[in-house]
């Protein structure tokens, strides 16, 4: 089984390598050149290499319940994927947009998204690259919150869809059927765990299925779409 792993930020190292350890074929994606450089420290070292040691939160002097909580100390990485067996050969990253990266039409039997989908632009071009490039009957695994990361932005185009309007799109203009909906996953993001302040998501999980079936959306079915949903809100 073969699975494309989209994902952003810290997150995208741990997922990788928990997708590929069960035996799939895995491959994540990233945009950012810092995020890269990141994770080429990470995923490259030797299984013998020694892990570093960092104080994250050494300047952060509010919210301290204790002056040795703002001291602590983490190590990097937790765990060598080396050492916990990502191979080469069926592991690998690849470097870009996930929309210039995935253009191969039923390429990959999964997808896994995480902390991904308010990175776009325009949302519904990434259901449709996913749609694509998944094959028929595959699978789409998505996990995060919808922080829209253009929203307010000068001179950037951004479409923001509450997650009942996001859902209304994927299974009524797309070829998906979804298969299980949990929300409330709460989850840290960049944040010290003994801290009085945290920043927390209720996120949502879902999984969705390509339909088996042959037909194809017409090609300006999305299109449309955008421009129906932009015009609500303008």
């Amino acid at each position: 089984c073969a699975c494309v792993h989209a994902c952003v930020r810290a997150c995208m190292r741990a997922c990788v390598c928990v997708v590929h350890i069960p035996g799939y074929e895995c491959q994540g994606n990233e945009f950012s050149m810092h995020m890269l450089m990141a994770s080429n420290f990470i995923l490259n070292r030797p299984a013998d290499s020694p892990q570093l040691t960092l104080h994250p939160f050494v300047l952060q002097f509010c919210n301290n319940l204790s002056s040795s909580d703002q001291l602590q100390q983490v190590l990097i990485p937790d765990a060598c994927p080396a050492a916990i067996g990502c191979k080469a050969g069926n592991f690998s990253m690849s470097a870009g947009d996930f929309l210039d990266v995935y253009t191969e039409p039923d390429q990959w039997d999964c997808v896994v998204t995480c902390f991904f989908l308010d990175t776009a632009h325009n949302p519904l071009a990434y259901i449709e690259c996913i749609e694509k490039i998944l094959v028929p009957g595959g699978h789409w695994l998505n996990l995060g919150p919808l922080l829209w990361h253009w929203s307010d932005i000068d001179g950037e185009k951004s479409i923001e869809l509450s997650y009942e309007q996001l859902r209304r799109v994927i299974v009524g203009n797309f070829q998906f059927t979804m298969l299980k909906e949990e929300s409330n996953h709460r989850g840290g993001y960049i944040q010290n765990p003994r801290s009085m302040m945290k920043t927390v998501y209720d996120s949502v999980l879902f999984v969705a299925r390509k339909s088996t079936s042959a037909g194809a959306m017409h090609p300006g079915q999305t299109v449309a779409s955008a421009q129906k949903l932009r015009g609500r809100r303008s």
